[in-house]
């Protein structure tokens, strides 16, 4: 019996004006439908300016010089607080930013995922980064994580039909890079 596996992605129904005004950019994100009614567009995630340019040259370099082939990436938003990591500054609660007229949910940090084929191996690699913009100095291999890390704090499994030895190989530490 096959089983589909749905992942929940971020969806905004926000106006451009709104996004611009918070520092969001409208012009780079991806259109979640082909129409527009009035000025409220749909939108899939909505990263801070400029907060992926740098995994995501080096990901098309990773694919462009068949670093990693046969490559899937999975990128989306989540709510999460540090504090929460901590049992003594932990309360339970975490606090984000809500946009425009219907009070949209801005999640707290994004992720990308990358898994694919290098040479005769199965990798995988996990960014995190805060959803605002990053300080100056900031580099992407700052934010690797394990993907069981950021699987824990999104409550979502990514890979669910990988088998064990995989997923502990693939999942229980914060991966090396592709390549240079």
């Amino acid at each position: 019996m096959a089983t589909t596996t749905l992942i929940a992605l971020e969806y905004f129904a926000v106006s451009s004006s709104t996004i611009q005004t918070v520092g969001y950019d409208a012009e780079t994100l991806t259109l979640a439908v082909s129409f527009s009614s009035g000025t409220e567009y749909h939108y899939y995630g909505v990263p801070p300016e400029g907060q992926w340019a740098q995994p995501e040259a080096a990901i098309r370099a990773w694919i462009e010089k068949s670093t990693v082939s046969n490559a899937k990436m999975i990128t989306g938003g989540f709510f999460y607080d540090p504090a929460e990591d901590n049992p003594s500054t932990a309360d339970g609660l975490i606090n984000f930013e809500q946009i425009g007229n219907g009070n949209v949910a801005v999640p707290t940090h994004i992720f990308k995922i990358v898994v694919g084929q290098s040479g005769t191996e199965q990798k995988a690699i996990a960014f995190v980064a805060a959803n605002k913009k990053p300080p100056a100095g900031w580099k992407f291999a700052d934010s690797i994580v394990a993907i069981d890390w950021l699987e824990e704090r999104a409550g979502l499994d990514f890979m669910p039909d990988l088998d064990p030895a995989n997923e502990v190989a693939l999942e229980s530490k914060p991966s090396v890079m592709f390549g240079p």
